[in-house]
């Protein structure tokens, strides 16, 4: 069993499909059409309650003609930190399922392989916010980047 746990302020529109997750649904079947999915359910990912966040730490790469060229990197903040560990626990240790938490770009590179970013499902990618649609199979993941 997995449970989707979103970390954001805001719901995430989330199309659950057996056949994308099975790769038995092809891109012409479900570009901008997964609305009409016959095969698929779109359920909204309420927030948890717990909005995880990071601060932004640059760190200077060079100077060029008089410029600052920096880097940047997010960085957990630690009462986050400390929310994601007891939502961690909850599920790793009360619970018999499988948590994928949902957050931001930017929580996902803080927090990386502990909160993931939606991917859009096709022809979703750009359109506004309350018209987005993810797909439940596939996430964002910074794991093996270094912090």
């Amino acid at each position: 069993m997995i449970d989707y746990i979103n970390v954001t302020s805001h719901e995430i529109t989330m199309l659950l499909c057996k056949k994308l997750k099975t790769g038995d649904c092809p891109e012409s079947e479900y570009h901008q059409t997964c609305g009409d999915c016959e095969y698929g359910e779109i359920v909204d990912i309420q927030p948890s309650g717990v909005a995880v966040e990071a601060t932004m730490k640059e760190e200077m790469v060079r100077k060029e003609n008089g410029l600052q060229l920096v880097r940047t990197k997010f960085v957990p903040k630690p009462q986050s930190d400390q929310e994601l560990a007891t939502i961690e626990n909850e599920y790793f240790y009360l619970k018999d399922a499988t948590p994928i938490i949902i957050g931001s770009i930017i929580a996902a590179q803080a927090y990386p392989g502990r909160v993931y970013g939606t991917v859009p499902v096709p022809g979703y990618e750009r359109v506004p916010p309350d018209q987005k649609l993810v797909r439940s199979d596939k996430f964002i993941t910074f794991e093996g980047v270094s912090r």
